[in-house]
């Protein structure tokens, strides 16, 4: 009969590993975001391309413009099911740690969001991915958010 000899770090991460299936299935049915993929590239932003919705939103646009003078460019791209009667979105976060949501079929931009940490990270953890620390430009995009949350930029 053999032995099997099991470590605590084993066990330890076996038990991580189903805790963070479990809440990625309860998160599931609270909170409709699922990412599907990441894009190999990020995703062009087309400024003319904008839908009803985000006319309707333009001063959330005023305000970032006052407050970032610029977006950045495209760093990160992910396809996110959100649950929309229009289908699935392209999140693109800029170097700024800008969110640009564009429907995925017509490329229209719908929204852009002044992003927090955490809104960054969840898309890594929605593929249960490890966050790519070390990576320069992922750096630059987690400073920016510290910045945007500890000067309330995102609360709009």
């Amino acid at each position: 009969m053999t032995r099997i000899q099991i470590k605590e770090s084993d066990i330890r991460q076996m038990v991580n590993e189903s805790v963070k299936k479990v809440l990625k299935e309860m998160r599931r049915m609270t909170d409709y975001f699922i990412v599907e993929k990441m894009l190999e590239k990020p995703e062009r932003v087309n400024m003319s391309q904008i839908t009803n919705h985000f006319n309707n939103r333009r001063n959330r646009v005023e305000k970032i413009n006052r407050k970032t003078n610029d977006f950045g460019e495209p760093v990160y791209s992910f396809i996110v099911n959100c649950g929309h009667i229009n289908g699935k979105e392209i999140h693109t976060i800029t170097e700024k740690g800008i969110i640009i949501i564009q429907n995925a079929k017509s490329k229209n931009i719908i929204t852009f969001l002044i992003a927090r940490p955490g809104q960054i990270t969840r898309y890594w953890d929605g593929l249960n991915l490890g966050l790519p620390q070390g990576d320069e430009k992922f750096d630059y995009i987690m400073r920016y958010c510290e910045l945007h949350e500890k000067l309330g930029h995102n609360k709009f």
